[in-house]
């Protein structure tokens, strides 16, 4: 498995934010505190676990061809622009959010931050 770079994680764990970083493959290699209490997960219990498994099963199969598309085709934008994205906690409740897809280039490995906002009634991030 890859491991974050000691860097980038520092770097976010400071920032503050929901944050995840996932790997080319679709796993999860480091959320930051606020992004687990959000989904309701022990701070490190989402490390390893795919970034579909945040998702309602009815996203997840469609979600993994827009993810390798997203691979082919990176930069930095908002995921599912106009569309209701809902991420799902560990307690099987469902949380409105926006998404914003970054992708960070670490030698020959594309990681892709993935900010997560709590959408407010009539808010998008667009």
């Amino acid at each position: 498995m890859l491991h974050l770079p000691a860097d980038l994680e520092t770097l976010l764990t400071h920032a503050g934010d929901c944050a995840l970083v996932v790997g080319e493959s679709g796993s999860i290699l480091f959320a930051t505190d606020p992004a687990c209490r959000l989904l309701k997960y022990a701070p490190g219990a989402l490390d390893g676990q795919i970034v579909e498994s945040l998702m309602p099963e009815r996203y997840r199969v469609a979600h993994i061809s827009h993810r390798l598309r997203f691979t082919d085709e990176r930069r930095m934008r908002p995921m599912g622009t106009g569309l209701p994205l809902v991420a799902l906690c560990k307690d099987g409740s469902e949380v409105p959010v926006d998404i914003s897809l970054n992708p960070v280039q670490r030698g020959l490995v594309t990681l892709t931050v993935v900010g997560i906002q709590v959408r407010e009634s009539g808010s998008s991030l667009r």
